[in-house]
């Protein structure tokens, strides 16, 4: 489970987000859980762009509650 927390939410450029997805590609777990996608920011545009940045390393983009991203056909299925 992923907390971010120290940046805002309408920020794209978040150091630990990337750190989290580099250690994806090191780890392999199954995926990456987030309590809600508001977690990954209100603004739609860089949620979208979050959740890619994930999907990209292979693995699920999870949710407890609320509806995730759709997920764009080019980016990689896990």
């Amino acid at each position: 489970m992923f907390f971010d927390e120290g940046y805002p939410d309408t920020s794209v450029s978040r150091p630990d987000f990337a750190n989290m997805c580099s250690r994806i590609r090191e780890e392999k777990p199954y995926g990456v859980l987030v309590l809600h996608p508001r977690d990954l920011s209100t603004d739609e545009a860089i949620k979208s762009h979050l959740a890619s940045l994930v999907w990209r390393t292979g693995v699920q983009l999870l949710t407890v509650r609320g509806e995730l991203p759709t997920r764009p056909e080019h980016v990689m299925q896990p």
